[in-house]
């Protein structure tokens, strides 16, 4: 709006095939809002500052970094010799499957200020962000006697915090 008030908003829904018919499927939204405080009246007569943006946004991503089919009951190949000829023949896999196994998601909040100052000669951004990860796909030891040695599933979270600083400069120009 007006050049000065920024708004962006998505959703998209994706979907993998390494999960579950229920689980194959979600959606990741995200949304930010953005100032630019130099289209501001009060900035007109500071000439020295070309451009000041603050912003803000939150989003969720997903991973689904795991082998294709990864709910099901996988078989392994197994070729052996027999008499003159290999023979073909497959074996579970040692992992056992999960139906429940679903999407790990992310979700990330930011403020950020980018600037640029001084006929653009100094630009930069400051970005503050916070991130947390839940249902870590990670694979986990099964008892043995059951006839496998892991399993995947979502378990675990951690989460991230940070600020990131981008200078750049025109030292020298012409």
């Amino acid at each position: 709006f007006d050049d000065r008030y920024l708004l962006t908003v998505s959703a998209r829904q994706d979907g993998a095939s390494q999960f579950a018919p229920d689980n194959k499927y979600s959606i990741f939204p995200s949304a930010a809002v953005a100032w630019r405080i130099n289209r501001e009246a009060f900035m007109e007569n500071i000439r020295w500052v070309n451009d000041l943006k603050l912003r803000v946004g939150a989003g969720v991503t997903g991973n689904s970094a795991i082998d294709a089919y990864a709910t099901k009951g996988a078989i392994t190949p197994l070729f052996y010799p027999f008499a003159s000829t290999i023979t073909a023949a497959s074996l579970p896999s040692s992992v056992y499957a999960n139906p429940e196994l679903a999407w790990e998601k992310t979700t990330q909040y930011n403020l950020g200020l980018d600037f640029a100052l001084f006929n653009r000669r100094i630009s930069g951004a400051i970005d503050v962000y916070t991130s947390q990860t839940k249902d870590l796909l990670m694979a986990r030891s099964v008892p043995t006697v059951t006839g496998f040695s892991s399993t995947f599933q979502n378990i675990g979270q951690t989460a991230n915090r940070g600020v990131d600083i981008n200078l750049s400069t025109v030292n020298m120009s012409g």
